[in-house]
């Protein structure tokens, strides 16, 4: 059975773009030359493969080595990846079923739609913030007490003059790391890209969302049945493909 991988095990396939066209999706990334793509699919009708979600299985149909290579290549890695054309069936769990709607999915790690709001982006980043200047306040006092304690700590002669060398080569790298921190922090804005959102929205409030029960949208109705639970994606820069360690 095929496990599948997503930005969590390659956060370079952040950038990975796909467009239309004609009867192809054509995908590109850094580096790499476009792949066409039939939308029909390659091997037609093709051998469904089991494939493993999180806790389901269902079924693929493979792709072709050319596109599996093209991943492998751009993503640098040995690991037997494939592309794979969903083929299978696969619904909502148990819980969010509902007898009025589309329980269907597909290779979503849940549930097909991701709602996100503005709002609540602007607040969270006002928080980040403040939590970052909390914690270089407490680093700025921690360094001073350091210094303090050196400074009656110190060695007459040859030893002092040592150890003064050694604290000035130290202090200077430390600078130097600060100086980085201090400017990844300050182009380190969280956006809803970050968050691979299906509907973006904007309210009064902050945080109204995590209240509603249903959204419509036109004459669409949608349910709402959890909140997206926290994970490392959003911690990749999506104009990098790049951890943060900062986050």
């Amino acid at each position: 059975v095929y496990r599948f991988v997503s930005q969590r095990n390659y956060p370079k396939m952040t950038l990975i773009k796909t467009s239309f066209e004609d009867d192809y999706i054509c995908l590109n990334a850094p580096g790499m030359p476009t792949f066409k793509l039939p939308i029909e699919g390659i091997n037609i009708p093709g051998t469904p493969i089991p494939i493993g979600i999180w806790k389901d299985e269902t079924h693929g149909i493979d792709e072709g080595d050319q596109i599996a290579s093209w991943f492998m290549k751009y993503l640098q890695t040995e690991n037997k990846l494939r592309l794979m054309r969903f083929s299978g069936l696969r619904q909502v769990k148990e819980s969010f079923k509902r007898s009025d709607s589309y329980n269907d999915v597909a290779f979503v790690d849940s549930d097909p739609f991701l709602l996100i709001n503005q709002k609540s982006i602007a607040a969270l980043n006002v928080m980040v913030k403040e939590r970052r200047i909390a914690s270089n306040t407490k680093q700025e006092k921690e360094k001073e007490k350091e210094k303090d304690e050196e400074k009656e700590n110190k060695d007459k002669g040859e030893k002092e003059k040592e150890k003064e060398k050694e604290n000035k080569d130290k202090e200077e790298m430390h600078t130097e790391k600060d100086k980085e921190k201090e400017d990844n922090e300050e182009d380190l804005t969280l956006t809803e890209t970050r968050f691979r959102p299906n509907i973006l929205i904007t309210t009064q409030h902050s945080w109204e969302e995590d209240n509603w029960k249903e959204i419509m949208i036109g004459t669409c109705k949608f349910h709402v049945v959890q909140p997206c639970e926290r994970c490392k994606i959003p911690t990749i820069d999506p104009l990098t493909g790049q951890f943060n360690s900062l986050e």
